[in-house]
């Protein structure tokens, strides 16, 4: 894992309209293969946390 993917993935999902748009933030810094198996790894817990928030 980066070592700059925590702080991108919070800010990323504080500033995301909705769960696609944080998905397409994943793909532009990472590129396909490695956003779509930080995706599905943090999909759920996004969910969560959209739903705490």
């Amino acid at each position: 894992m980066p070592e700059d993917f925590p702080d991108f993935a919070i800010d990323s999902w504080k500033n995301k309209k909705n769960l696609n748009s944080f998905k397409s933030a994943l793909q532009s810094k990472y590129g396909k293969e490695l956003s779509e198996k930080y995706y599905s790894m943090f999909k759920t817990h996004i969910k969560i946390l959209d739903k705490i928030k």
